[in-house]
Order: structure tokens, then sequence, then C-alpha cells
């Protein structure tokens, strides 16, 4: 799953839709917490209710890989303080 757009934030808190990178359903998510440990382990691990797919489970099929391009930056939104 991947955030495409905060729908609110209070402090730490927020709201968002997010996509499935599978099967591209979108979805509100109501519980968010803007931390780095739940951008890079706890959104990476949410199954996605229609297909089933994670984040995590289409890495180890070979989706995505694990190195960032030489002379890019990973693509954090501006808003996520790490």
């Amino acid at each position: 799953m991947k955030i495409i757009e905060v729908l609110s934030q209070s402090r730490r808190d927020f709201t968002a839709t997010i996509e499935c990178e599978s099967c591209k359903k979108t979805k509100k998510l109501t519980s968010g917490y803007d931390d780095g440990y739940y951008h890079s382990v706890v959104i990476p691990g949410m199954k996605c209710e229609h297909c089933g797919e994670s984040r995590n489970s289409l890495k180890e099929k070979g989706f995505f890989g694990d190195r960032i391009p030489e002379g890019s930056s990973p693509s954090v939104p501006s808003w996520v303080v790490i």
C-alpha cells in the first residue's frame, strides 16, 4: 500500500487515501501515525482487502528492488518527518 493523498492531519495522527500497488484499489486510512517506523514498516506490511497483497509480499516476488538507484533520492512525501 502507498499513500496517495493525506486528507487531514492533527499533530502526528493523520487520515489518508492509500492505494494497493498490486491491484490499484484505494481505501481510506483513518488511523495513520506520522513517524519513520509507521512509514517504513507498518504501511509496507498492510495487506490489501481486495487482493491480499502487501508491498512486502510484492517485494518478495521481485516487484520492488532493495536499492535506490544511484543519483536519486527515496520517494518520501515532503510532509513525512523521519
